[in-house]
């Protein structure tokens, strides 16, 4: 876009040519923008230094019946892949810190997906 400047109308000014730090703040602020939904979707954004050990997850899992499959961190928090007392898959995603337990997410079905699908393939 080109701009013309009031006492002489014969000289046109880019914008942006003039303004180097109006054009790196609006660099940076679509920059930060275009991160933000990355930063929005984080659940768990305590210091790895008070983190609570993987020991301490697993008594967790323990006390509530869980047999952990998998445990790994996910965005910032531990998150358990399990099976529930009666057998079923559970995810679990815990707080590093407090071990509060921020979601649970439960399986379908008996609970043993790889036998559904060997019964699935024999028909």
């Amino acid at each position: 876009m080109l701009l013309t400047n009031k006492t002489d109308r014969s000289r046109s000014v880019s914008i942006g040519s003039h303004c180097p730090r109006a054009t790196s703040r609006m660099a940076l602020t679509m920059l930060l923008l275009a991160l933000q939904p990355a930063w929005a979707g984080r659940k768990c954004d305590a210091p790895p230094e008070t983190w609570q050990p993987r020991s301490a997850v697993s008594a967790l899992a323990e006390r509530n019946g869980w047999r952990i499959d998998r445990l790994k961190i996910d965005d910032g928090c531990y998150e358990i892949k399990a099976r529930d007392a009666e057998g079923r898959r559970l995810k679990a995603t815990i707080d590093p810190a407090s071990l509060k337990i921020i979601s649970v997410k439960r399986g379908h079905g008996d609970g043993d997906h790889d036998q559904d699908r060997d019964r699935a393939g024999e028909r």
